[in-house]
């Protein structure tokens, strides 16, 4: 199975090829339509060589349509083939983090976009994303999926903490999840830094405290929960992470 670029050198070659083939053959009827008329009569054309002329620039005229046409055409097959390979191809939008963007603007998006190219993958567009942007549409909340959502989309009764959860929860803080929800202890990472007054680095450095079995629970994958003071934050740590990435623009590639 032909890869994506061997199928581009493939027609590429046929569309030099034709080009080859034009500019050969098309000179040659040209030349033959400038056939003086003495010249075509001498050579037996008896006395026709005004018609001759004529039909071999005709000629000329045809060769040169239709390589101009099969040309376009096979042209638009490529123009086609990568639209459709677009489609059915792996394609990825590519956000490169501020942080690793930092010193000599454009250096880490040069070396991307040598490795892709020097890959084969092809960039069809790039560009900045204000700071500003990143927040207001929750981009980076959108990325970070359900860690995020539990971090500041959804609140705790809205979560959905598995039995073993509860019951480790339980054990460990001498309360059940309900009542603690209930008596409004339980905050997301977002209300959790309110209520305790700390920014995202502040709620960040008090969560790192945290002991995993003492003071820290695991409910799931990207699901946390932890006491820090006198109340319950769910994946304290994000706010420092979602930070991190709003301090400044961020470059993308697709």
């Amino acid at each position: 199975m032909l890869t994506r670029g061997a199928l581009r050198q493939v027609i590429s070659r046929r569309v030099s090829s034709r080009a080859v083939r034009l500019n050969s053959t098309a000179p040659k009827a040209a030349a033959s339509a400038a056939v003086p008329p003495a010249a075509a009569a001498s050579s037996g054309g008896g006395g026709g060589g005004v018609p001759f002329a004529l039909l071999a620039l005709a000629g000329a005229g045809y060769v040169y349509y239709d390589a101009t046409e099969t040309t376009k055409d096979l042209q638009s097959q490529v123009n086609e083939l990568q639209v459709s390979l677009a489609g059915k191809t792996n394609s990825a939008f590519v956000f490169i983090k501020p942080h690793a963007c930092k010193g000599t603007p454009g250096k880490v998006e040069a070396v991307l976009e040598d490795s892709f190219r020097n890959r084969g993958i092809r960039i069809t567009g790039k560009g900045q994303m204000m700071a500003e942007e990143i927040d207001s549409k929750m981009y980076i909340d959108n990325h970070y999926g359900a860690i995020a959502s539990k971090a500041v989309k959804l609140q705790p009764k809205e979560l959905n903490v598995p039995d073993k959860g509860k019951a480790e929860f339980e054990k460990m803080f001498g309360e059940s999840w309900d009542s603690a929800v209930a008596a409004g202890k339980v905050y997301n990472a977002k209300d959790g830094a309110a209520k305790l007054g700390l920014d995202s680095e502040g709620l960040n450095q008090k969560w790192s405290q945290l002991t995993r079995g003492k003071d820290l629970i695991k409910f799931g994958g990207g699901f946390y929960c932890g006491k820090v003071e006198n109340i319950y934050v769910m994946n304290g740590f994000y706010m420092s992470m979602r930070a991190g990435t709003l301090h400044c623009s961020s470059s993308f590639l697709s």
